[in-house]
C-alpha cells in the first residue's frame, strides 16, 4: 500500500507530493515531483495567505525567478524545475520541482525527547539526504548545530561573493527580477526628525502588551530576567527608539554597496537538504527562495541564523562571522569589517522583536490565553508541535526569547549596541538626535 506523507515544514505556503508518468520519457525527468502552493485564503491559514500575498509580495515571483533564472549558476544545488507561474491579479502561483529524497520521513521529535536522553540521531550513510528539518527543532538535527549553520552561512556567503564577482548573471538583469536594495538615494527611505516608525502611541501599545505577555502569560517559557522591573523598562526604551528611527536604521544598513548582494533571504534549516560524502564532510543543497535578492548582508545573517538556539548562536557567532567574512571574499565580494557586520545583525535581530511584539494577539489566537498558565516548558505540544500545519508559534516565541537576550545580556548588550549606532549615526549626518516627543507618546 502507498505510504501517505503530510508536508508540513515552513510557514509560507501549502506544499505537496505527487508522481507523474510521461508519454515520451527521456533521461534526466523525474517521476516524483513537489508542488508549492498558497495557504488557502479561509480557515486557520486566511491571516497566513494576507501575509505571504499581500505584505510579503513579491515574495513568491523571487522564489520562481529563482528556479527558471538561477538553476545553471548557483553554486549549490537545487531542485530541478519544473514549472512555475504566478497571477497579479489573485496572487495565486505555483512551483513545480522535483522532489528532494528525504530520508527521515517520519515525525520530528517535537517533545525534545533526545534532549531528556542527551541522544543526537547520528549520521547517515554516504550522499543519503538528511531531514527534512523544521525551524527551531535543532536537537532534532543528526549532528552539532554548529556544522549545520556554519555551512549554511559559507553557502549564502558563496552566493553573495560570486555575485559581487558578476558571476550569477549580468547585475542589472538580476536586480530587475529580484528584490534589489542596492544603490537607492537617501530620500526614499522615508527618514524624518519625527518618529519615522509607527505613531508612537500605537508602537507602545504594542510594546506594552509584549511586556505583560513575556512577564506574565508566557513567563516559564522565557528567561528569568523578563519579570524584572529594569528589564521591562529596558526593553520599552530600545523597541520605541528603534521605532523611532526605523527608516534610519533601514537606511544605514543598506547605504553601504559592500554589504548588499544578492543571496538567499532565509537559509535555516528547514530551507537546505543536507547529506555527507564518503569521507563524512557535510554538503548542502538549498530550497525556498522566497524574496531572494539584494540587502543587507547583517540582515541576511540574521534570518539565517535566528532560528538557532540561543546559546549557539552567541557562543559560535565569531565563528559565523569569520567565516561569513572570508568566504565573501574569497568568492569575490570585498572585505568586510566584521564590527558592522554584528551591528547590522543585532539592529535586524531588534528589528524582528518590532514585529513579534505586533505578533501577541496571533500567538493568543495560536494558543489560547487561559491555557499559558499550565504551560511550563517549550515542549509543551501546545506550543511545542507545528499549529494548523505550521512552525509560527513556536517560531515566534523561540526568537523572541532569543531577542530579548541580544537585548539584555552582557555578551551581546543590544540595547548599547543601539545607542552607540544613533550616535555615530546622527554624527554621521550632521544632525541631531530625535527629540523624546518622537520617541515616546
Amino acid at each position: 500500500t502507498e505510504k501517505k506523507i503530510k508536508v508540513t515544514t515552513g510557514n509560507n505556503g501549502g506544499k505537496f507530493l505527487f508522481e507523474v508518468r510521461y508519454k515520451r520519457h527521456t533521461e534526466g525527468l523525474h517521476t516524483k515531483l513537489f508542488a508549492k502552493v498558497p495557504h488557502p485564503n479561509e480557515g486557520a491559514t486566511a491571516s497566513d495567505r494576507l501575509s505571504t500575498s499581500v505584505n510579503k509580495q513579491p515574495m513568491e515571483l523571487h522564489e520562481l525567478n529563482s528556479s527558471r533564472l538561477l538553476e545553471a549558476t548557483l553554486p549549490v544545488k537545487i531542485p530541478k524545475f519544473y514549472f512555475g507561474d504566478i497571477s497579479n491579479e489573485t496572487s495565486n502561483f505555483i512551483l513545480i520541482t522535483e522532489q528532494v529524497p528525504f530520508a527521515d520521513r517520519e515525525p520530528l521529535d517535537f517533545k525534545g525527547d533526545l534532549v531528556k536522553r542527551g541522544e543526537r540521531l547520528g549520521p547517515l550513510k554516504p550522499f543519503v539526504v538528511e531531514g527534512p528539518y523544521d525551524k527551531c527543532l535543532d536537537w532534532t538535527l543528526r549532528a552539532s548545530p554548529f556544522e549545520y549553520y556554519l555551512t549554511l552561512v559559507r553557502a549564502g556567503a558563496k552566493m553573495a561573493g560570486l555575485h559581487k564577482a558578476g558571476k550569477m548573471g549580468d547585475p542589472a538583469v538580476l536586480a530587475t527580477h529580484f528584490e534589489d536594495y542596492s544603490h537607492k538615494p537617501m530620500e526614499i527611505w522615508g527618514m524624518q526628525t519625527g518618529c519615522s516608525g509607527t505613531p508612537p502611541k500605537q508602537k507602545q501599545t504594542m510594546v506594552d502588551m509584549a511586556v505583560r505577555f513575556m512577564s506574565e502569560d508566557g513567563k516559564a517559557i522565557f528567561p528569568a530576567f523578563v519579570t524584572d522591573s529594569g528589564f521591562g523598562a529596558k526593553f520599552k526604551k530600545t523597541m520605541m527608539t528603534l521605532n523611532a528611527y526605523a527608516a534610519e536604521s533601514t537606511y544605514w544598513r543598506n547605504s553601504d554597496q559592500d554589504y548588499i548582494a544578492l543571496t538567499h533571504n532565509n537559509l535555516n534549516v528547514d530551507n537546505a537538504f543536507f547529506w555527507r560524502d564518503d569521507k563524512g564532510e557535510m554538503d548542502l543543497g538549498v530550497l525556498d527562495w522566497g524574496s531572494m535578492g539584494q540587502k543587507c548582508l547583517g540582515f541576511k545573517m540574521w534570518y539565517w541564523l535566528y532560528c538557532s538556539d540561543y546559546d549557539i548562536l552567541t557562543a559560535k557567532f565569531e565563528d559565523y562571522s569569520q567565516c561569513f567574512v572570508d568566504t565573501y571574499e574569497e568568492y569575490g565580494g570585498p572585505r568586510l569589517d566584521k564590527s558592522v557586520l554584528r551591528m547590522q545583525f543585532v539592529l535586524s535581530a531588534m528589528e524582528q522583536m518590532q514585529g513579534l511584539c505586533d505578533a501577541v494577539p496571533q500567538i493568543f489566537k495560536m494558543c489560547k490565553k487561559p491555557l499559558w498558565k499550565e504551560i511550563t516548558s517549550r515542549y509543551d505540544p501546545r506550543i511545542g508541535e507545528n499549529i494548523d500545519g505550521k512552525s509560527t508559534l513556536r517560531l515566534y516565541l523561540q526568537v523572541m526569547s532569543t531577542v530579548v537576550r541580544v537585548i539584555h545580556e552582557p555578551q551581546w548588550k543590544g540595547d548599547e549596541v543601539l545607542e552607540q549606532w544613533m550616535s555615530t549615526f546622527c554624527s554621521a549626518l550632521g544632525v541631531a538626535p530625535k527629540a523624546q516627543t518622537a520617541i515616546f507618546p
